[in-house]
């Protein structure tokens, strides 16, 4: 809670900070729901349709996010995740994955140490046996080699390049979330309760940073 708090008050830092005058002059971010409205129309005019559209897309996000609290973790890591990505849909960027990193880049630094310094994180990544090693189910196609290629560099990178040790994190929660969504994943099994509890804790983190930085 204290470090969430203390992420809330750099966020209010970072938005003053970004708004300090330079030469009398202002200087501006737009809020997260004005970026999808960087290009005119023919008429030289913003799209009110894609503003209104964008004001509803985070307004649904902050709803997902409420909503998350009341649930279990089997059922919040997917609300969480697909919350994420509505978020990072109000991003520019060709594809997911750009958008994802325009989204990290907007959340003050200190909330993402916070973040993959949490004892959530540690968790994932101190499992035993380690993520991607343990099959569930024949059906289950693990992806060892990469999964701990990822594990090592979040390890790596959190101390010193927090914002890169978050975006490989989020690849490791798409693959949970994932892994969850296609049956590999239970409600009640000890292994799976330890992984949930852990990503739900992490998106829910995650998705507060952005929403805030949103704003």
């Amino acid at each position: 809670m204290a470090a969430q708090l203390s992420c809330q008050r750099e966020s209010s830092k970072h938005r003053l900070k970004e708004a300090a005058s330079n030469r009398g002059l202002f200087v501006f971010r737009p809020p997260i729901c004005f970026l999808q409205l960087t290009q005119a129309d023919r008429s030289g005019k913003l799209s009110l349709t894609k503003l209104g559209a964008a004001v509803h897309m985070l307004k649904d996000a902050k709803d997902d996010v409420e909503a998350s609290k009341k649930l279990p973790d089997y059922e919040a890591v997917e609300v969480l995740w697909v919350a994420l990505v509505k978020l990072a849909n109000l991003m520019p960027g060709g594809n997911e994955h750009k958008r994802m990193c325009i989204l990290v880049d907007r959340i003050p630094i200190q909330c993402v140490g916070a973040i993959v310094r949490s004892q959530a994180v540690s968790g994932l990544l101190d499992l035993d046996p380690s993520l991607e090693t343990h099959q569930s189910s024949s059906y289950e196609r693990l992806n060892a080699i990469a999964t701990a290629e990822t594990l090592q560099s979040i390890k790596n990178l959190r101390d010193t390049n927090p914002r890169e040790a978050l975006l490989a994190l989020g690849e490791l929660l798409k693959r949970i979330r994932n892994k969850r969504s296609h049956g590999f994943k239970t409600r009640k099994g000890p292994r799976d309760a330890i992984i949930l509890t852990a990503a739900r804790e992490i998106l829910l983190a995650l998705c507060e940073a952005a929403v805030e930085a949103s704003q």
